[in-house]
């Protein structure tokens, strides 16, 4: 059982890393590339869409390199899954269900790419939303497993514990951040051309929906969850850069989109330092706590 899991762990760790490297691949000719070699799949520049459908919450084209920053922080954690799997005793945090959830992330993308390229953006939409989807189950699964054996094995390797916090966990948050503002923004692209909603109006609601995930988010983050998200800062910065292209692209402080727009980005903002206020506090507190256990465990073994 133990070498089928282990198995399965390593197919599924190289699966993944194909798939990714697939979706980057495409990513980058479908986005930044002025002549691509995959014109025959992808005929419009992931940007070139964006400018053929603008609304008011478009951000500007730079906020787009976000994605670089995106996968680059997944070939990380991915060659750090890779290491991890030629381990023979490391821990086991990686489960075959986590893997999963990321290969479909992984195709996802790569699927929202190439309809999106192909100017299909309604169907780009459901893909883009079920990269986020897929990625918050991976989340999930991995914040699980990794609070299972930190406080289960007797000692947990300090590097193998940071590498988790910061590469794994970190990375996916930050990826399906970043792929939750993309659903919204091409939200209101359906819903003025698809729907045929008023601009403005499909443009609220999903300012009024970003909104409450975030609420949502933060609540869970640091009043429900916060012993699994603690050192978990990253979902927080797409969604501030892209409010601020969206803020640097269309400020008017004339109109109700952009007002909102500038109170989300400032309430995320806070929310975000909020956060790392929560970290100093909880670390320092439990620093406290340990160095009291200590003292009362000296104190009973001089008695």
């Amino acid at each position: 059982m133990c070498n089928m899991n282990r198995c399965a762990v390593v197919f599924l760790t190289l699966a993944a890393f194909l798939v990714f490297a697939g979706a980057a691949v495409f990513f980058y000719f479908g986005q930044y590339a002025d002549e691509s070699i995959l014109d025959f799949h992808i005929y419009n520049r992931t940007l070139q869409i964006f400018a053929k459908y603008p609304v008011e919450i478009t951000p500007a084209e730079w906020t787009f390199w976000t994605w670089t920053a995106v996968f680059g922080w997944q070939l990380l954690w991915l060659f750090y899954a890779l290491i991890l799997m030629c381990r023979r005793h490391g821990p086991k945090v990686l489960t075959p269900f986590f893997f999963v959830f990321n290969l479909l992330a992984f195709g996802f993308t790569l699927a929202w790419v190439m309809m999106w390229g192909e100017d299909l953006v309604n169907i780009a939409l459901g893909f883009i939303a079920g990269t986020a989807a897929s990625l918050f189950v991976a989340l999930a699964i991995v914040y699980y497993r990794f609070d299972c054996l930190r406080y289960g094995m007797k000692k947990f390797p300090t590097g193998d514990q940071i590498a988790m916090e910061v590469l794994v966990i970190n990375g996916i948050g930050l990826y399906a951040s970043w792929a939750l503002f993309n659903a919204f923004q091409e939200t209101a692209i359906v819903l003025k051309y698809t729907v045929e909603i008023e601009d403005e109006i499909a443009c609220t609601i999903v300012l009024a929906g970003l909104a409450s995930t975030i609420l949502f988010w933060f609540c869970l983050d640091n009043f429900v969850f916060w012993k699994f998200t603690l050192y978990t800062v990253t979902p927080y910065a797409p969604m501030i850069v892209g409010f601020t292209g969206t803020f640097m692209e269309f400020w008017d402080k004339e109109k109700r989109n952009s007002i909102f727009n500038a109170a989300l980005l400032g309430s995320t903002s806070l929310m975000l330092l909020l956060k790392i206020v929560h970290i100093i506090w909880r670390t320092r507190r439990d620093r406290k706590k340990s160095r009291r256990h200590v003292l009362v465990e000296e104190e009973k073994f001089e008695l």
